[in-house]
């Protein structure tokens, strides 16, 4: 990745907010700093942001990365056109689903790589935002002095991060999976070219709420019960979180293996094999530990 500079990567999720000071080199991407606060009042983002303009971060540029709440991502196989065409009929698809939705919508696109594609059609990934949602994050960081540059899906945030974090061969298919507490992120990826993203509502509360109903806890006791087991530190109901785990776990197999089958449908590519599964997120340990 040949990015220079430096940038402030921004997230907020339900339960916590998240900014990361990312710097290129021209060679490869570092992380330089980052911070994490729990969820405070929608009002209070402008103060946030001033506070850790204060602690060194680039207020001045920013990307702003969307749940799958604020943000979407839909595939699209369209003819070989001239690009002005093809800027009008993606613009047609956008107003499309807002029409349809009753949103207002805002999108952006990029062209996949996809030699292995059976289909002809140039395939594109189209990523759209709810302005209702969106906007009223821009204007407050815009209150604090701060600047969007850049907004897009969480997914997409997810595949920066492992182009940045290298480690994998030109040829090898892996399997991103970003655990969080409402939200996982499943993408397909073959060598740095991404074939396949989406995001899920499914994340270790699930596994909390397994827990508080399975043994009759409270959520905060549960949300303890459930980092003890990851630990290995449970010393009771141990029988019990483990029945949960194992059906937690089946599920995101499940989420992981249905992936794999949207991404052949809709790049109309033969069965892929997977090389590797990369874990990340809030929720790795979680879901790296029946592993």
């Amino acid at each position: 990745m040949a990015y220079r500079g430096q940038v402030t990567v921004l997230e907020f999720q339900s339960e916590l907010w998240r900014a990361a000071s990312v710097a290129g080199d021209g060679d490869g991407v570092h992380l330089v700093e980052l911070v994490q606060v729990p969820a405070r009042d929608e009002e209070e983002i402008s103060d946030w942001v001033r506070e850790i303009g204060t602690q060194g971060f680039r207020i001045d540029n920013i990307a702003l990365l969307l749940d799958g709440d604020s943000a979407s991502l839909r595939y699209h196989g369209v003819p070989a056109v001239p690009p002005w065409r093809l800027e009008l009929i993606l613009r047609y698809e956008l107003e499309e689903i807002a029409e349809k939705t009753g949103e207002v919508l805002s999108g952006g696109h990029m062209e996949l790589q996809v030699p292995e594609s059976l289909s002809e059609d140039t395939l594109l990934l189209l990523g759209m935002g709810k302005d209702g949602l969106v906007q009223p994050l821009i204007d407050r960081i815009r209150s604090s002095g701060g600047r969007v540059r850049l907004a897009l899906p969480s997914s997409l945030g997810v595949y920066h991060a492992h182009i940045s974090a290298g480690g994998f061969s030109v040829d090898e298919t892996l399997l991103l999976c970003d655990v969080h507490s409402s939200e996982t992120q499943i993408l397909v990826v073959r060598g740095d070219r991404l074939l396949f993203a989406r995001s899920i509502g499914f994340g270790t509360r699930n596994m909390e709420e397994l827990v508080s109903d399975r043994c009759s806890v409270k959520a905060k006791l549960a949300r303890l019960m459930v980092d003890n087991f990851v630990t290995g530190d449970l010393l009771t109901g141990e029988e019990s979180v483990e029945a949960c785990y194992r059906g937690w776990s089946n599920q995101l197999v499940q989420l992981l293996t249905s992936s794999l089958s949207f991404c052949q449908a809709q790049l109309k590519m033969e069965d892929i094999v997977v090389d590797r599964i990369r874990i990340s997120g809030s929720g790795a340990a979680l879901a790296g530990k029946g592993k």
